[in-house]
């Protein structure tokens, strides 16, 4: 994508990722929207503050690992942009692109679901965007820092770098 397109593409998707997390708030469920599980709809005291879920690139799916044991009304999903992560490895441009989409494009759905959605982007590696983001959380709740499940890393570099 030229230089020149980008940030419009950017202030798109977030006017748009916007717009469905606020309906899929005000939604009650329907016929399009699956129902929330028995068990997830009657929270406890530990469940009822938000849960951040990680969803990696290669990893784009509501249906296994942690998404899908979790309540979409008290869940956030985070997905990292990092440009680092794209120039990692000399991946195709193309490849690149559809990587970009396809994390928008599960981004927007997981909002019609009923996910709060945030997209952190930059150019430091994940694992720093993820370490800011976790910091400013648990600093805005009065602790050190925050906490966030998200399945195994498929790439070895990346479960190296998310290792505890």
């Amino acid at each position: 994508m030229p230089e020149r397109h980008r940030p419009f593409a950017r202030e798109v998707f977030a006017a748009e990722l916007a717009a469905r997390t606020q309906l899929a708030a005000r939604a009650t469920p329907t016929a399009k929207q699956p129902a929330p599980r028995a068990r997830a709809a009657e929270p406890s005291s530990e469940s009822s503050s938000e849960s951040i879920v990680v969803v990696l690139p290669d990893q784009l799916s509501l249906a296994i690992g942690p998404t899908a044991r979790v309540d979409p009304r008290t869940t956030r999903l985070v997905l990292l942009e990092s440009g680092e992560w794209f120039s990692r490895r000399p991946y195709h441009r193309q490849r690149l692109a559809w990587i970009l989409l396809s994390q928008r494009k599960f981004a927007l759905e997981a909002a019609d679901h009923g996910y709060s959605v945030e997209v952190l982007s930059g150019d430091e590696p994940m694992v720093e965007l993820l370490r800011e983001y976790l910091a400013s959380r648990g600093k805005a709740r009065g602790k050190a820092r925050g906490t966030a499940r998200c399945m195994e890393p498929a790439e070895r570099e990346m479960r190296a770098e998310f290792a505890p």
